[in-house]
């Protein structure tokens, strides 16, 4: 521009100086509409620029502000897992405490049940088990009552033989039939025993039926009138065969006893016999009294029986 003035200044044609001159102004008027266009240029690119910073911003904050809400949403979800953790967690807790209590009720259930188990056990045992068990001592034992037994049962049968033999002797004797004469001859024959009395069958009934009175009786009526032993002999004291234990001795026991009560009866049932005239038996040999002393007055009658039927007195 300068160079255009200063040419058209100095130049005297005024021709080029006006080309010259208008030249500079196209040029210049150009230089201005470019830069012009130049800068409209840059400030629609820092428009642009901004525009997309702007926006690069705003997604950055709604980037911010979703992780936010996502971290938020977690920090929920994280609490909310965490209490279920917690409620798991007691509930896990409270099972194990239950399983834990099971176990020790079976334990002890199970305890129960051995300890019943073992005494019902130790109960069918102990019941098994005989009450008194067999030794030595109770074979002795048993041996000495076999033998006891049969002492009892020998000396029973004993004196049954001297009790059989005591009345046979103290039985009065039949008087002698006499021939009648003349009218006597022709009467009619009465009956020859008499009826029995009731004393006889009292003193009968209140004889002992145990072999103690037995023993006591044939023992007195051995000392009152001794005679010749007749019966069935003695058996010896030892040992039978196929005696063993007690139950044997007893029964063996018994029948003596219901034997001589049986030969009691009978005794009994003979003793009324003899003539019309004919006296009672004689009964001086009673049994003992508990203090081992005979009855005076029983023994007394019996002797005057002894003497009105012909006999020869008795006495202890």
């Amino acid at each position: 521009m300068l160079a255009a003035v200063a040419a058209l200044v100095a130049s005297p044609d005024q021709i080029v100086a006006r080309s010259v001159g208008v030249a500079a102004v196209v040029a210049v008027v150009g230089l201005a509409l470019v830069l012009r266009q130049r800068d409209r240029a840059a400030r629609t690119a820092a428009e642009v620029a901004m525009e997309r910073r702007l926006r690069a911003e705003e997604r950055y904050e709604e980037q911010i502000a979703e992780a936010e809400y996502a971290a938020e949403v977690a920090e929920e979800r994280a609490t909310r897992f965490g209490r279920r953790l917690t409620a798991e967690k007691s509930r896990l807790a409270k099972a194990e405490t239950e399983i834990a209590r099971l176990l020790r009720e079976r334990a002890v259930l199970v305890a129960e049940q051995a300890l019943k188990e073992a005494e019902a056990a130790r109960q069918a045992l102990e019941a098994s088990r005989p009450k008194h068990p067999v030794t030595p001592a109770a074979y002795v034992r048993a041996q000495a009552a076999m033998r006891h037994l049969e002492r009892q049962a020998a000396a029973a049968e004993a004196s049954r033989a001297v009790d059989e033999r005591a009345q046979v002797e103290l039985r009065p004797k039949m008087p002698e039939p006499v021939q009648a004469t003349g009218s006597a001859a022709l009467r009619p024959v009465g009956p020859a025993l008499p009826v029995p009395r009731p004393q006889d069958g009292e003193q009968a009934a209140r004889r002992p039926r145990s072999g103690r009175g037995r023993r006591r009786s044939a023992s007195s009526a051995g000392r009152a009138a001794p005679g010749p032993r007749c019966g069935r002999p003695r058996r010896p004291g030892g040992r039978r065969p196929g005696g063993r234990g007690g139950r044997r001795g007893g029964g063996r026991q018994r029948a003596l006893r219901g034997a001589g009560d049986r030969a009691g009866g009978r005794r009994a049932a003979r003793a009324p016999r003899g003539g019309a005239g004919a006296e009672p038996p004689a009964r001086g040999v009673r049994h003992r009294a508990r203090g081992g002393r005979p009855d005076r007055a029983r023994r007394d009658r019996a002797a005057g029986a002894a003497r009105a039927a012909g006999r020869p007195a008795v006495t202890t």
